[in-house]
């Protein structure tokens, strides 16, 4: 599907009543970043090398250090590089808009999270080096027997569909005659009642990718172990309906409780209320005669302030990790105002998830906590706005009476810096705050989205739709008729 049109805060003064907003066009030096046609616009008029209009990619440093999903504009599952930032077509988005997704670090400690089929891992070396072959017969001396997928298993870990019994002692192919020595097995997925075959097109388009759950039979189940400490677990799962009717549930507790997630006949992401739990054993329950596809069934470690599920994490042979996103643009790429500290800072968001924690929207900084500029969202989900200069907060404005942005809701915030002349706007209802006249300016030397010099803690955990920087404080009016 293709994005439609965003009504962009970046428009001509003469659009806004009373004179508010900022006119681009005559703008001769400043940034602008806009989700909605994924481009960068710098105009630099003293290092005119720095002019460039295109993807934001090429000019961010540092986004990720992992690859991260996210759905394209046909929302279809995607993964992008290392340090490349995730524009996400999310339909959670109100709009049907793409947005800039950063979100703190997790990790999927579930194995396999696409092949549902995959019962077990047998940790092999030695032998005679001969190859198994694809879909073999493979046995073991303690009695251990299934089959062997080689698109599962990888290096020293063999993987194995519909297995059964202890793996130990010589591993033997039935076809190959290969052998190895077994060091050890783990019980991957657990299916009651349910054939399990990886052979439904996932939402990454991809054929194959998915597994086809069936329920054979009353209390058909699909589940799997992870040993862990108690903590606070998120539970998610692209899931679709294939054939029949009746309930679909997921547990993390083993079956203690079973929650019923809506599935229909199109790739849908679903989640649970997130549970503390020790040990959790994560699946599926479905009725009998009920046929669906699983894709990235995902348990992750969510913490007590950000109680949700995060994008997805493919899983294989071992448990995956994605990196925080932190994406910045350095000063020297930028026309960043390091003279006498002017500026002007507007962003339009959207953040997912439940408040406790304090959401990061843009900052200036240097990369300490010594100088830096914070447009933010705090724990209660009220317009924050942050100064710091030689290590001392200058101004803080912060939304005390306001009643706060909804989570999904798009909000703007802006905020003009000048010395002794700081002014915040938001569109916050019932919110303003009164001109700072006794702040210094920093001398920062970064921009980040979503985050800022040290970001664990406060990740926006959302997406960027929109943002302007410009080296020189607008007027008042012009601020306030950003977040208008």
């Amino acid at each position: 599907m293709s994005a439609p049109a965003l009504e962009l805060s970046i428009r001509a003064a003469a659009t806004r009543s009373g004179g508010g907003g900022v006119d681009w066009a005559s703008i001769t030096n400043g940034l602008k970043l806009t989700a909605v046609d994924d481009i960068l616009d710098i105009k630099d008029t003293t290092t005119p090398a720095n002019n460039y209009k295109g993807p934001p990619n090429p000019k961010f440093t540092s986004v990720r250090a992992s690859a991260g999903s996210y759905l394209d504009s046909n929302r279809v599952l995607r993964f992008a590089a290392v340090n490349e930032i995730r524009r996400d077509f999310d339909p959670r988005i109100p709009g049907g808009v793409g947005g800039y997704l950063v979100e703190n670090a997790r990790a999927n400690f579930l194995l396999h999270s696409t092949g549902l089929h995959i019962t077990h891992h047998i940790t092999a070396s030695g032998g005679n080096a001969l190859p198994f072959t694809d879909g073999e017969v493979i046995t073991s001396v303690g009695g251990g027997t299934g089959t062997y997928v080689l698109d599962h298993s990888a290096g020293s870990i063999y993987a194995v569909r519909n297995g059964s019994g202890t793996f130990s002692g010589v591993l033997t192919g039935g076809t190959s005659g290969a052998t190895r020595n077994i060091s050890s097995f783990v019980v991957i997925w657990v299916a009651t009642n349910i054939t399990a075959v990886k052979n439904q097109t996932g939402p990454d388009g991809v054929a194959n990718s998915a597994t086809l759950l069936t329920a054979t039979g009353a209390g058909a189940t699909v589940t799997q172990l992870f040993t862990g400490a108690s903590t606070l677990r998120a539970v998610s799962a692209f899931v679709k309906l294939v054939s029949g009717s009746g309930t679909v549930e997921m547990t993390v507790d083993g079956g203690t409780t079973w929650v019923p997630v809506t599935v229909t006949s199109s790739w849908t992401r679903v989640e649970i209320p997130t549970q503390t739990v020790i040990n959790p054993v994560t699946g599926f329950r479905i009725a009998s005669g009920v046929s669906i596809a699983a894709y990235c069934v995902q348990m992750e470690n969510a913490g007590a302030n950000v109680p949700f599920a995060s994008s997805p994490i493919v899983t294989t042979t071992a448990f995956a990790t994605r990196a925080i996103d932190q994406p910045k643009i350095a000063g020297t790429s930028f026309p960043l105002n390091n003279t006498d500290g002017q500026g002007t800072l507007y962003v339009k968001a959207v953040c997912y998830g439940s408040a406790a924690q304090t959401r990061m929207i843009a900052a200036l900084d240097d990369g300490t906590v010594s100088e830096g500029v914070e447009v933010l969202l705090n724990s209660l989900y009220r317009t924050s706005f942050a100064v710091r200069d030689g290590g001392v907060v200058q101004a803080t404005m912060n939304s005390v009476a306001g009643g706060g942005i909804p989570p999904l809701t798009p909000f703007k915030l802006a905020l003009g810096l000048k010395l002794n002349d700081t002014f915040g706007a938001t569109s916050e209802a019932a919110t303003s705050f009164p001109v700072d006249t006794a702040c210094t300016m920093p001398t920062p030397t970064f921009l980040y989205v979503g985050a800022r010099y040290n970001p664990a803690g406060v990740e926006m955990m959302g997406w960027l739709l929109e943002l302007l920087y410009l080296p020189e404080k607008r007027t008042n009016d012009e601020i306030s008729g950003l977040v208008a």
